[in-house]
């Protein structure tokens, strides 16, 4: 799967106290945000500053804590993921302007005028997120999100969560992969992931998602209220996977046995994370990743029982 990436801004100002926001309209007449690609050695932030200018004419400060990311497939490509990157920006005595060879006009409105014009319900999702940011709304559920290497204990310390707190576990393996007879052989599509995991987000009042969305679920993390990160040595993170696949699998991961080769290739994979590169589950990738959530981060050992990261996590949720 190819992946584009672009990058923008929610791009509001202040007039008579009130909030008004600067949309664009294309030129097939879609309405949404300043945004565009990110060009080589550019962060995200500087590909929004500089995609905002170019389109609106305006110099934005961004604010803090607000970052949010959609995802969608592109018709005209096929296998290619569009991520689209939208922070939150301030603009004050300014004249805008619009990119006439790309827009037909920019236009500045309140909130529920620009919900009505949006055609696309991500753009209606993306401003609702910068409104209540702007107006200081709590987010109306607890969404946490653990994760760590294979077999550190983030679906044990999620189950924990639910069956204390009530709250729904989510764990991302039931997502990733299609319910088949051999389980853990067909993937979903990311879009399909996403799209059922939102929906059991959606129908519950508190969340606990385990396990990894890399590379598939940034579209959901601006909802995290907060991650947690278990950190494990490799021995016992190992003979803990060997352990689960022998109550799993019993005899068939046994040379010989039909699940043995899966069995070597997974144990291998799983002894990657923390020398691996950027193009599979490891170290180095979950800290990249964690660098875009907006939520606060919580380190637990492993190693520790599981009553103590428990306790921790409870702590954690009342600040």
């Amino acid at each position: 799967m190819i992946k584009e990436k672009s990058c923008g801004a929610v791009v509001f100002t202040r007039v008579n106290n009130k909030i008004k926001y600067l949309l664009i309209r294309s030129l097939t007449g879609t309405y949404g945000f300043p945004k565009g690609h990110v060009e080589a050695g550019e962060t995200e932030e500087q590909t929004a500053l500089r995609e905002v200018f170019e389109e609106v004419g305006v110099k934005i400060d961004l604010l803090r804590g607000f970052r949010t990311v959609v995802e969608y497939s592109l018709p005209r490509k096929e296998k290619c993921l569009k991520q689209v990157v939208y922070f939150l920006g301030e603009y004050s005595n300014q004249r805008f302007t619009h990119q006439k060879t790309e827009l037909s006009e920019a236009l500045l409105v309140d909130y529920e005028t620009a919900i009505k014009l949006f055609q696309f319900d991500n753009n209606k999702r993306i401003l609702t997120e910068a409104n209540d940011f702007l107006l200081g709304k709590k987010p109306k559920k607890n969404i946490i999100h653990i994760f760590g290497a294979s077999g550190s204990g983030t679906t044990t310390l999620g189950r924990k969560i639910c069956e204390e707190l009530g709250y729904t576990h989510i764990d991302s393996d039931d997502y990733y992969w299609m319910p088949t007879e051999q389980k853990f052989t067909v993937k979903r599509s990311p879009s399909e992931r996403v799209k059922l995991m939102q929906a059991d987000i959606d129908k519950s009042e508190n969340v606990v998602i385990s396990g990894s969305l890399v590379g598939w679920g940034d579209e959901l993390t601006s909802q995290f209220t907060l991650a947690v990160r278990i950190v494990l040595e490799q021995s016992i993170r190992i003979e803990r996977l060997k352990q689960r696949e022998r109550e799993r699998y019993g005899s068939r991961i046994d040379v010989g046995g039909d699940r043995y080769n899966k069995y070597i290739e997974f144990v291998e994979w799983a002894k990657q994370y923390d020398t691996g590169g950027l193009d599979i589950r490891s170290k180095a990738k979950h800290d990249e990743w964690q660098k875009m959530l907006s939520c606060d981060i919580l380190y637990l050992d492993g190693a520790d029982s599981l009553e103590e990261n428990f306790e921790k996590v409870k702590k954690a949720l009342l600040k």
